[in-house]
């Protein structure tokens, strides 16, 4: 795995891990927050499931987004 916590602490500068999802102000997917590591590090070689274990590891949570006609996990976060 590899050792995303740079990415997952400036993650955790502006958003917490929700207690709810009802809860939440953003909702993103797995490939997005990998896309977002991309673009700040083109040469990292992150897998979605290290992005996956990073932030599980750091107590974020997902769920399918309310109302939606298909299913789509998306990560749940509160901004501070």
């Amino acid at each position: 795995m590899k050792d995303l916590s740079p990415y997952i602490n400036a993650i955790l500068t502006r958003f917490r891990p929700t207690e709810t999802s009802a809860e939440a102000t953003h909702r993103f997917s797995t490939s997005e927050v990998r896309e977002a590591i991309k673009q700040l590090n083109p040469g990292i070689d992150a897998s979605e499931a290290d992005v996956y274990n990073a932030m599980t590891e750091a107590g974020f949570s997902f769920d399918t987004a309310p109302g939606a006609q298909s299913l789509r996990f998306q990560w749940v976060l509160v901004e501070k």
